[in-house]
């Protein structure tokens, strides 16, 4: 249970790497942080700020009512080369897969499907810009 956004095409990646190892590994840390900071700012954010009461997703799924308790502070972020992972920390928040999922008396609260949904345009453009940065970098140092 886990948002992970990895970079697609490794073998084009670790090619470019070849070429300009210094250019790469600095858009490609670049690109995961940024990608890794629009999912965060959605599960602070979206929708989870409500006065009270259940925010309704689209399909009027209920998400879940992460304001209070341990659930939202429990996020954390894993960079590894060429991906990373947002999801809960299970020892702060051991009920954080029950929210997520749903048990056989709570209907599911996916809100990291959401949070995923929801900055996948960001992400997106995040991917072309970097492209666009790596393209230029490599231009130039040739």
């Amino acid at each position: 249970m886990a948002v992970k956004i990895e970079l697609k095409n490794l073998a084009r990646v670790q090619r470019a790497m070849k070429k300009s190892p210094e250019i790469m590994r600095d858009e490609s840390r670049d690109f995961l942080v940024r990608a890794m900071a629009a999912v965060r700012r959605i599960i602070w954010n979206e929708p989870w700020r409500m006065a009270s009461g259940e925010a309704l997703i689209a399909g009027g799924v209920p998400v879940a009512a992460i304001n209070g308790g341990n659930l939202r502070q429990s996020h954390r972020t894993d960079f590894f080369d060429f991906k990373a992972t947002i999801g809960p920390d299970i020892a702060v928040a051991p009920y954080a897969e029950f929210v997520h999922e749903g048990t056989m008396k709570m209907e599911a609260r996916p809100w990291l499907n959401f949070a995923e949904e929801q900055a996948a345009p960001e992400v997106n453009a995040l991917a072309r810009d970097i492209l666009k940065r790596v393209v230029a970098g490599i231009a130039n140092a040739t």
